[in-house]
């Protein structure tokens, strides 16, 4: 994830090498203590396993009543939203072709073979189509689900992890590139809503920012640490698999918290 924020291309060409069938991570995938060799037994056992990963769990040391508590207020923010509408804006094709083209070319096909150049080369007949589409997307707050599926990738962690172990790699998933647009477009209309609520320390996954300018701030508190000889701690703190097992409907609440209401937290939710 952060060769992909620092280096699309050489995280693209990772993926590319990841599908060449000359390049081979493990032949012997092992999972649940047993060990799979034939071709349809390791894409079950991935398959296994990334379903294992993203099936919500539950935690001996959660606080089951603050869990109810969050469930139930998200219960009602959606029956709220769903009684009130806020209609979000219908888009116009000028708005969508400048998304279209702000996508760069040479990406991985989605699930149904559709690149970004297909969207870019289709002409106006194409953008007429996907515009209706989108636009009765956001009337209904209803995605089809084939823009919320996609093609996972296993891709190796390296650091020494044994290659056997499905523990070892990291799951990339190429999502529906018509998917793609829409949230781009989603995310522009709420882009100053996320900006007044994020803390101007976070560097990842913000427009003009990056997680080097983060390490060069912790470098520097060091520095200036070790010049005054005073004590400095530094902690961190990390979530494993955090993007697979985060809690919807806590994340659902802090968006409200945050700003996002009506038709605009449904279409999320």
């Amino acid at each position: 994830m952060e060769l992909r924020e620092t280096d699309q291309k050489q995280f693209y060409k990772l993926i590319k090498r990841q599908r060449d069938h000359n390049y081979i991570s493990t032949s012997v995938p092992k999972y649940n203590d047993k060990i799979f060799s034939d071709s349809i037994a390791i894409c079950e056992t991935w398959a296994d396993y990334f379903q294992e990963l993203s099936t919500p769990f539950d935690n001996e040391f959660f606080d089951n009543s603050y869990k109810q508590l969050v469930e139930d207020d998200v219960k009602i923010l959606q029956d709220l939203f769903n009684t009130n509408k806020e209609p979000l804006e219908f888009l116009s094709e000028d708005v969508w072709g400048k998304c279209i083209m702000s996508f760069k070319n040479g990406k991985a096909a989605d699930e149904q073979g559709i690149t970004i150049e297909h969207l870019k080369y289709g002409g106006q007949p194409v953008i007429k189509i996907i515009v209706k589409l989108v636009n009765f997307i956001f009337q209904h707050i209803n995605l089809p689900s084939n823009l919320k599926s996609g093609i996972c990738y296993p891709v190796f962690k390296n650091g020494g992890k044994p290659r056997e172990m499905p523990n070892s790699y990291r799951k990339i998933t190429v999502t529906s590139t018509i998917g793609k647009v829409l949230e781009k477009l989603h995310l522009s209309k709420n882009v100053n809503i996320i900006k007044d609520k994020q803390s101007r320390l976070q560097k990842g996954f913000t427009v003009g920012e990056c997680p080097s300018v983060a390490a060069l701030i912790l470098t520097e508190l060091k520095a200036e640490a070790k010049k005054l000889k005073k004590q400095l701690i530094i902690t961190f703190s990390d979530a494993q698999k955090a993007f697979d097992i985060v809690w919807h409907s806590g994340l659902m609440r802090e968006m409200y918290k945050g700003g996002m209401t009506g038709d605009n937290w449904l279409l999320i939710q």
